[in-house]
């Protein structure tokens, strides 16, 4: 459930691809994943897998991450590139019901309400997000989250002056029924008015479908 790259597999180095099973799997945290410009590291399904990688927690409990990456710099989470069988060129969302996203996000526990789905948080920079499902199954579970959050309240100015959370891409996804907002790009109110949060810069939010968003479709806070 814990993939630390620092290590797993002897060490994951820029340029190298993380590939996820097809097939239900439990919540999963990704941490120090840290390509380069030239070298992203990618975080991928199996294109050639039976169906769709699905994160999912099948317990019961508040608030936590189902998908969570954490220090992640210059990385692609990308699900973009479907599954063998997968209507060709289908765009993640699209409305005939195939949409071929590789990865998805969800809860199957009855009574879970976790507080974001899809997190990036810590130093995470330079992360493109793409080929994403996120289904909060809200009203059917009554309390959920966020569906996509760039934000860590805990990951300071003041500790780390200088640092922005920037040249994130969130682009070509489908995040649906969720009770919270389904994009929280930025830091929450009362950190934004304490001024000591990581502000935004050069953030792509586009060509994503969402609907049924019980808070904001799009929420981008503190953006330069």
């Amino acid at each position: 459930s814990d993939v630390n790259c620092s290590n797993f597999g002897g060490g994951v180095r820029p340029g190298d691809r993380l590939v996820l099973n097809s097939g239900t799997r439990g919540s999963l945290k990704i941490i120090n994943c840290k390509g380069t410009a030239n070298q992203p590291i990618e975080i991928r399904n199996d294109s050639g897998g039976s169906g769709p990688t699905v994160i999912s927690r099948s317990s019961s409990k508040s608030g936590g991450f189902i998908f969570n990456c954490v220090d992640c710099e210059h990385v692609r989470i990308n699900g973009t590139g479907g599954w063998r069988g997968s209507e060709d060129l289908a765009r993640c969302g699209a409305a005939n019901g195939n949409g071929a996203c590789g990865i998805k996000v969800t809860t199957t526990a009855s009574g879970d309400s976790p507080g974001v789905f899809l997190a990036i948080r810590g130093s995470s920079t330079n992360v493109v997000i793409q080929g994403i499902e996120v289904d909060g199954r809200w009203p059917a579970l009554s309390r959920n989250g966020i569906g996509i959050s760039v934000n860590d309240r805990d990951y300071s100015r003041s500790e780390h002056p200088g640092a922005w959370r920037e040249d994130i891409v969130i682009s070509d996804n489908y995040i649906h029924h969720v009770e919270g907002e389904c994009i929280y790009a930025g830091p929450n109110w009362e950190y934004q008015l304490a001024a000591d949060d990581l502000r935004l810069r050069n953030i792509d939010i586009s060509n994503n479908l969402i609907t049924d968003c019980g808070w904001d479709g799009i929420n981008l806070k503190s953006a330069i």
